[in-house]
């Protein structure tokens, strides 16, 4: 849920009076993990938070609003993408009924943002790779001393891939540093082979 988090950060403060454009609120996030969480339980589902941002109403009603702000606001609701047993779900909650009121599975090109736990979950997959750690054996490095990174693998047209990212590992070797190291000649690169990026659903 960084994402979320990132959000309230970057949300503005509102004023004493809302307008129907705002960013949504800490609250209204909460609210909205709340739903999603109650519409699909995660005892049942493997599920993901990858976007959570203001739904724009429709721009005829808020100009509508804006000549007569006295009245009714339009309705405040949630766009929501989500992974979900391994598919996209781009949902709609709406605020004030407290409810999903859309969802769509997307089979579109392309995928949603990739979470901090999935960069994390697919470079503590690399350390337990059994080649991986067979060439750290052979080569007589400690574990304990690498580190690994994801990086995404680029986007090559239109062609339907699985959702992939490239994961490199560096040997730390006493350095603190896995981006510059003392000595230019000390180049102690290890990482799986080509073609064998992680897969991540």
């Amino acid at each position: 849920f960084f994402s979320i988090f990132c959000i309230f950060r970057l949300s503005p403060i509102t004023s004493s009076k809302p307008h129907p454009l705002d960013s949504l609120t800490a609250s209204e996030l909460l609210l909205v993990r709340a739903v999603v969480n109650q519409s699909y339980p995660s005892s049942n589902h493997k599920l993901t938070f990858q976007y959570v941002g203001l739904d724009e109403p429709e721009k005829q009603l808020v100009k509508s609003w804006l000549s007569k702000p006295t009245t009714k606001p339009p309705p405040r609701q949630a766009l929501v993408v989500i992974r979900l047993n391994e598919q996209t779900h781009e949902i709609i909650v709406d605020l004030s009924k407290r409810s999903v009121i859309s969802d769509k599975i997307y089979n579109g090109f392309g995928y949603p943002l990739l979470t901090i736990e999935e960069q994390e979950a697919a470079a503590d997959l690399a350390l337990k790779h059994e080649p991986f750690l067979a060439s750290l054996s052979k080569r007589g490095l400690n574990i304990s001393e690498v580190i690994c990174s994801t990086q995404t693998i680029g986007w090559y047209g239109e062609e339907k891939t699985k959702r992939e990212l490239k994961v490199v590992c560096y040997y730390l070797d006493g350095t603190v540093n896995m981006y510059l190291r003392p000595n230019r000649r000390d180049n102690h690169g290890c990482g799986p082979r080509r073609n064998e990026d992680i897969s991540i659903h």
